[in-house]
């Protein structure tokens, strides 16, 4: 998902799309479960008639919830996205998506923590079974 808001920030700010134009250039580097997302959206905006993006983004949300795994947090993040496109000017988009941004990074931060942690319980249940019969022999 960070590089899909690496993405959206690049498509807004520096080559000027719109949210429609931003999302189909998007759909061609994003995982297979953001694509569902992507695509999803995509079709519902071009029908919509103009209602507002974050609305779109939202009911969006809720249908492929289901479909793709995320966490509480990944989707909250993803959700919060969602609220604020198409909402006022490029610099407010950017500094938005800027802050989603490090949202992502201090979560792939946090599960990179947990995973070392939890990677070292089988080597330790080793060591400790080890020990038992060792122990358990004398």
């Amino acid at each position: 998902m960070l590089v899909c808001m690496q993405g959206f920030e690049y498509e807004i700010c520096y080559n000027i799309s719109d949210i429609i134009k931003a999302t189909k250039n998007l759909v061609r580097i994003s995982s297979i479960h953001n694509q569902k997302i992507f695509l999803s959206f995509l079709e519902s905006a071009q029908k919509s008639n103009g209602k507002p993006l974050s609305e779109i983004w939202q009911e969006t949300m809720n249908q492929k919830r289901e479909e793709c795994y995320f966490l509480k947090d990944d989707f909250e993040i993803i959700s919060q996205f969602g609220s604020v496109l198409g909402c006022g000017n490029v610099d407010t988009q950017a500094k938005n998506i800027a802050i989603l941004k490090e949202r992502i990074s201090k979560q792939i931060l946090n599960l990179k923590t947990k995973s070392e942690k939890s990677g070292n319980l089988p080597a330790k249940i080793g060591i400790y079974a080890g020990l038992v019969v060792i122990v358990t022999i004398f």
